[in-house]
């Protein structure tokens, strides 16, 4: 069952989404094919690529997420910034137009940018604004206040570089083959070397 709360929803789905029970879907959403979403998953103002699912209990606002990416249950991402700096109080009733406030004066949920083939862990909290790189891996019940670079590994509170995931060598060889905008038949016709990043870069070299 999929609870559509606000009067106008567009959700844009090309085909073949599984949508779990009880998902709310909010706002003006893209979704992209072969995605899912896993029971009670929050959905709301945000970008989906292909072959990436939300997992059950995750909350997912005013964000974009690449494809092929892996986000865990309970996971919270883009619930909305206060201010903390200069501004007298941290209540919204004194920075966004309402009672005493004529009009907006900080931007509460900048857009996170997740990248490509991102492995997000149970119980993450990540905060708006934050850019993840391709690649990513972020441990589970880490708090994500700082940008993560391309295939790094982090985890904590809050989240601490641990180590890449790769050589370098790798990781430039993989960020320019972006292997996830290659196409199906690409990704079918090779998918026996993702098991060893040797392998692939054996095939494809470095100056393709």
């Amino acid at each position: 069952m999929i609870k559509l709360i606000d009067k106008i929803v567009r959700v844009f789905c090309p085909r073949k989404i599984h949508i779990g029970y009880d998902v709310q879907l909010l706002g003006h959403n893209a979704i992209g094919r072969y995605c899912s979403f896993s029971t009670r998953a929050i959905f709301s103002n945000s970008v989906l690529g292909d072959y990436s699912y939300i997992n059950y209990n995750s909350i997912v606002h005013c964000c974009h997420i690449g494809k092929f990416c892996s986000i865990g249950p309970n996971v919270v991402i883009g619930l909305g910034n206060h201010p903390t700096r200069n501004f007298v109080s941290t209540s919204p009733k004194l920075f966004l137009k309402g009672e005493f406030i004529k009009e907006d004066k900080y931007n509460q949920f900048p857009t996170v940018t997740i990248g490509n083939d991102v492995w997000i862990g149970a119980n993450v909290t990540v905060i708006n604004g934050i850019t993840i790189g391709d690649g990513a891996v972020i441990g589970a019940n880490s708090i994500v206040v700082t940008d993560i670079p391309a295939y790094s590994i982090y985890g904590g509170v809050p989240a601490k570089y641990i180590r890449k995931r790769f050589e370098q060598e790798q990781v430039d060889f993989l960020l320019k083959l972006k292997w996830w905008d290659m196409g199906d038949e690409w990704i079918k016709n090779n998918s026996h070397l993702f098991s060893d990043i040797n392998s692939l870069m054996e095939k494809y070299g470095i100056s393709f």
